[in-house]
């Protein structure tokens, strides 16, 4: 990206700078100690605004708070920032009162301006986060500040997920950001506004929000954790330092604690390397083993005197996303919806389970089965290769020439059953590709595998330029909005709707599920959109995911939960031994 310097250098360093003598090093304490986290893939940024890699949030949780917060046990809304729940006014309107004590870095406290900037820049279209706007485009109003510590939160209709919007969006602090006032006159209603003529100076400011700087430079990433990004060495590691005379220091929650002096993030790709490194305590945390790495240390007796390994069932899923509205240039066979319904009974799950030595679980839909709503009446999608061969025979797939490879007619000319396979470059998501494709050309389906570098992968799929890909997609417990990755909008701006799943029948569902505060009425929603999913097969779900954590028994409070980011860092302690 480009960069323009725009802001003030001097006055952007004097909020958030770091203070050089943040980590006293001198002091012998017994409980002084760092701490070393591993993650296979560097996050695409830490711009906190527009960089969304599940490794990113990994970092965030020490280094950004937020108004609301998901509990991690309860994936209930509880306050951070926010001094109490919001008071709801009427079905659109809610009153925020921040609470006393948090302040920045420079000791200015957080204000209901910074409370409203930070809304505002995520609902700007200058701002480089389209699929975040999406979401909040369609339903925030606006954000009127009430006094320095009180907002009024004002949505566009009565949604039943309007305010964990708020869990989800790194406070920002405008004296940081703009300290210029650039953006003063800048309005939710012109940053709603189709084609609206932003001025060249606030175009300048964007320009400069959305750059490298802000997601990259330790100097300019600023945030009311506890923890500071002091030091990040691109494909190596990334330095968080605990921040001196923090204001959450004298805090009982168990996420304002920061015990580590620093927290070291450690980028190994390898998953050799990495074995070894856990094995030469060089590392004390390993968030997301594969499952072959977690099989193998488990049968480890150093690995097993040395870590604990916790699997834990997480919100997300690992699926085949078939992309069924190639482009004019595209595959056209996927578009046929007889193909990937013979796809989805010539998938090996049982297999694929095996593969993974079965730290995985079966799920029918895309919702999961922690959900109260998830559809449990719906069959299991299972391996059924006569039933595949008869569907697609009876819609005109044959194997005419002998070749083994089924042909029809599309638009006048003979195609060939075959389309690409990609995966990131894994050894797990590999086997699951072979298997996957050997498993399909038993049924005259023949595929070509196509691996791809994990940080490459969410581009390629947001482009719609591909034909299936094994992926996973990872949520969280709070209320669950599936609208930026089924509904048709999400397809039309290249959103996370990336399989051109839906119709009007599914969006209409999907807008009903976010209207409806009666649970009941709404969990039924739920269940009809699953039914709907399952009909479609643009997502194969192949199993629902678990997440393999190495925590090593220096510490002795190693809880792990379901919600991201899994395990807080910040609040492990070292053992009496």
């Amino acid at each position: 990206m480009n960069k323009v310097n725009y802001l003030i250098v001097a006055l952007c360093i004097c909020a958030c700078a770091p203070n050089n003598s943040s980590v006293d090093r001198s002091d012998n304490k017994k409980d002084s100690f760092d701490l070393v986290a591993h993650i296979a893939v560097e996050p695409d940024g830490l711009h906190p605004l527009n960089s969304a890699s599940l490794n990113t949030s990994y970092v965030f949780e020490s280094i950004h708070k937020t108004l609301l917060k998901v509990d991690l046990e309860t994936l209930e809304l509880i306050p951070e920032i926010a001094k109490e729940l919001p008071i709801q006014l009427d079905s659109t309107n809610f009153r925020y009162i921040i609470r006393k004590g948090p302040v920045w870095d420079d000791g200015s406290p957080v204000t209901a301006e910074d409370v409203r900037f930070t809304l505002l820049l995520a609902l700007c279209p200058l701002n480089n986060a389209p699929q975040k706007r999406l979401t909040l485009a369609e339903f925030v109003d606006s954000v009127r500040v009430e006094s320095s510590n009180e907002i009024q939160y004002s949505t566009q209709f009565q949604f039943a997920g309007s305010n964990h919007i708020w869990s989800d969006l790194p406070l920002l602090s405008k004296s940081f950001y703009d300290p210029q006032n650039v953006l003063d006159k800048l309005t939710f209603a012109q940053c709603k506004e189709k084609d609206f003529e932003f001025s060249q100076e606030v175009r300048d400011w964007f320009l400069n929000f959305n750059s490298r700087k802000y997601s990259h430079n330790p100097e300019y990433i600023c945030g009311l954790g506890g923890y500071k990004v002091t030091h990040w060495e691109e494909g190596q590691f990334i330095t968080l330092e605990k921040k001196e005379n923090w204001w959450g220091d004298s805090s009982t929650s168990v996420y304002n604690k920061t015990n580590p002096d620093a927290i070291h993030f450690k980028v190994i790709s390898d998953e050799q390397t990495t074995t070894a490194a856990i094995l030469n305590k060089e590392i004390d945390v390993a968030y997301s083993l594969s499952s072959a790495q977690a099989h193998d240390l488990s049968k480890n007796e150093n690995f097993k005197s040395s870590f604990h390994l916790n699997k834990v069932d997480i919100f997300g899923f690992t699926f085949l996303a078939v992309n069924s509205r190639p482009s004019a240039t595209g595959n056209p066979v996927l578009s046929d919806p007889k193909v990937r319904l013979a796809m989805s009974y010539s998938t090996p799950y049982d297999a694929i389970l095996e593969t993974i030595y079965n730290m995985g679980t079966r799920q029918a839909s895309i919702v999961n089965p922690k959900r109260k709503y998830y559809h449990d009446k719906l069959p299991m999608p299972k391996l059924d290769l006569t039933r595949a061969d008869s569907i697609l025979t009876s819609s005109g797939w044959i194997d005419s020439n002998g070749d083994g490879i089924r042909e029809n007619k599309i638009n006048g000319k003979m195609v060939d059953l075959r389309f690409d396979i990609g995966f990131a470059d894994n050894p797990s998501f590999r086997s699951i590709a072979e298997l996957i494709s050997m498993s399909f050309l038993e049924v005259g389906i023949a595929t070509e595998l196509k691996a791809i570098e994990a940080n490459a992968m969410f581009p390629k799929l947001l482009s719609q330029e591909f034909d299936v890909f094994i992926t996973s997609l990872t949520g969280d417990g709070g209320f669950e909005d599936l609208s930026p990755i089924l509904h048709t909008d999400a397809w039309k701006h290249k959103g996370f709707n990336f399989t051109g799943f839906g119709d009007s029948i599914t969006d209409q569902l999907l807008n009903n599920i976010k209207k409806t505060f009666d649970e009941r009425g709404r969990n039924q929603l739920y269940r009809d959109l699953q039914e709907k999913f399952n009909e479609q097969n643009t997502f194969i779900v192949l199993f629902a995911t678990q997440r393999k954590i190495a925590v090593s028994k220096k510490f002795n409070n190693p809880s792990c939960f379901a919600q991201r980011p899994s395990i807080l860092l910040g609040s492990l302690e070292l053992t009496d031994k």
